[in-house]
């Protein structure tokens, strides 16, 4: 049976039998929105609504539908959020195309199946009344994102609900108390709050809906308002960044310096450059590169101390 905390307070939001295809069609579109937090035009607005739709999208659930809104919600995020793991893995990876969209399909279930729990565990705390299962959501999905942040290469940390609002400057205050994950209970509870409204009967609707609305002004004052309050750093430190541009190989073959002999003094002169009316660097940074650097390599350790020592700066 369906769980009917849910669906009595609904009032014509939802059908009374309403599919669990069209179910699955929310939670896919909660993850498609949540995506585009990261990539939409105005990235801090979408993660404020979008783990409601995923959450609307149980409400009068089985267990198992709500298990696979989650999961669906999971496998669209990784889908469309990442996307460029498979090109990364056809490309450099040494793979085909196909088996690099399949990894990431294999990526993407997995995190399907840390959200399909979360969803699966609001359900069931859902029966025991909405007001439990809203009052749960944020710190079940805490634990989705503390669970995933031990996933061996594939926890993505940068994915997690609180980063698009962070990016915010009045905002971001709270992670030098709670971490990122403060942020993502903060925009849990307001995801939980819209819910709330909804699922309100129609003599209740309106004082949750001034209430809400109000903490809603309360997030909009501070994040227009904010960031005025919030001290500017000043620079007073200049980084140089020196790209390498060494081919790609496979293997290390030879005397790779003895090859590369140009390309190392080339190098070395871009990081060494005076430039006039500039201020000088304060640090030396050479991003990744296709090159077998190591400070215990005989050959590079020497070479980079000798180079920091000319730098006079770290490198």
């Amino acid at each position: 049976m369906a769980s009917r905390p849910w669906s009595f307070t609904l009032g014509s939001l939802l059908p009374p039998e309403f599919s669990a295809a069209g179910r699955l069609v929310l939670a896919a579109l909660s993850g498609a929105i949540l995506s585009l937090s990261f990539y939409g035009s105005h990235p801090g607005f979408y993660s404020w609504f979008c783990l409601a739709i995923l959450l609307f999208s149980l409400l009068g659930a089985r267990g198992r539908v709500a298990f696979f809104c989650g999961f669906l919600h999971g496998l669209i995020f990784v889908l469309t959020c990442v996307s460029w793991v498979a090109e990364v893995l056809s490309v450099h990876g040494g793979m085909s195309t196909a088996a690099g969209w399949a990894v990431l399909v294999l990526i993407a279930m997995v995190w399907g199946c840390s959200i399909g729990l979360f969803t699966w565990m609001v359900q069931r705390l859902s029966q025991q009344g909405i007001g439990l299962a809203l009052f749960g959501t944020p710190f079940l999905w805490i634990s989705t994102e503390v669970f995933r942040a031990y996933l061996p290469e594939i926890s993505f940390p940068w994915g997690l609900l609180g980063y698009p609002a962070a990016g915010n400057p009045a905002i971001v205050q709270l992670t030098t108390i709670t971490g990122i994950y403060g942020v993502s209970f903060l925009v849990a509870v307001f995801n939980s709050l819209l819910v709330w409204i909804l699922s309100s009967p129609s003599e209740k609707r309106r004082g949750r809906l001034m209430a809400v609305a109000s903490v809603a002004v309360v997030l909009l004052v501070m994040q227009m308002v904010g960031p005025r309050f919030v001290p500017t750093a000043a620079a007073t430190h200049v980084a140089r960044v020196v790209q390498p541009n060494f081919p790609e190989n496979e293997q290390y073959v030879g005397d790779w310096y003895a090859d590369h002999k140009a390309d190392m003094a080339q190098l070395e002169q871009l990081s060494l450059r005076r430039s006039p009316g500039v201020q000088q660097p304060d640090v030396l940074v050479w991003p990744e590169a296709p090159a077998p650097f190591s400070f215990q390599d005989p050959h590079f350790g020497p070479y980079i101390s000798g180079l920091a020592a000319e730098f006079q700066h770290p490198v």
